[in-house]
């Protein structure tokens, strides 16, 4: 689908998308009145605020679908194993947990009009993305970029976002972390 062009203006509202957004924004609403971390209360508003402004919508057909993934790095088992935080089995129980625990938060922010499936994979993180985004025929990644690597780390090796942008034959959205 082809983005119309705008004429620089005050930020306009797109139907799909402000449903979404209002969405995102109860679901940082909820967030905040349970006392959540106010940097992830914060990147759902500022998630809601992009979706709002975009000129297309992010999701449409007539059966719309998003796959929600999440990827669990070995290389973190690895290095919570080496450090005594528990056996391996316990830790990757812990990991898949907490993962479904995050899915189900997404899924229930999500319109009834949409259809949700989710996805829990184990590997390296931008080739798992950029593997299940050709096993299902996506039409586009959104991700967001978290920034957990220091400087030295992401000048060597770039980070998950950047190496799913440069992989990617699909067109891919990078949401800014929470500041």
């Amino acid at each position: 689908m082809a983005a119309k062009k705008m004429k620089p203006s005050a930020p306009k509202s797109y139907p799909a998308n402000a449903e979404l957004a209002a969405s995102l924004r109860e679901a940082a609403d909820l967030l905040e009145a349970q006392g959540a971390n106010p940097f992830r209360v914060r990147a759902y508003r500022n998630a809601a605020e992009t979706v709002d402004t975009m000129p297309a919508s992010l999701v449409s057909g007539d059966n719309p679908v998003v796959i929600l993934l999440h990827v669990i790095d070995p290389s973190l088992l690895d290095f919570a194993e080496a450090h005594e935080l528990g056996a391996r089995q316990q830790i990757a129980q812990r990991m898949h947990e907490r993962a479904e625990l995050l899915l189900k938060e997404y899924t229930d922010a999500c319109s009834d009009e949409v259809e949700v499936d989710t996805l829990i994979s184990a590997g390296i993180p931008f080739l798992e993305i950029l593997k299940k985004a050709d096993d299902f025929a996506v039409d586009a990644i959104v991700m967001s970029k978290i920034g957990r690597r220091g400087k030295v780390e992401e000048l060597l090796f770039g980070s998950t976002a950047e190496k799913v942008l440069r992989g990617s034959t699909k067109p891919v959205l990078v949401l800014p972390a929470a500041e």
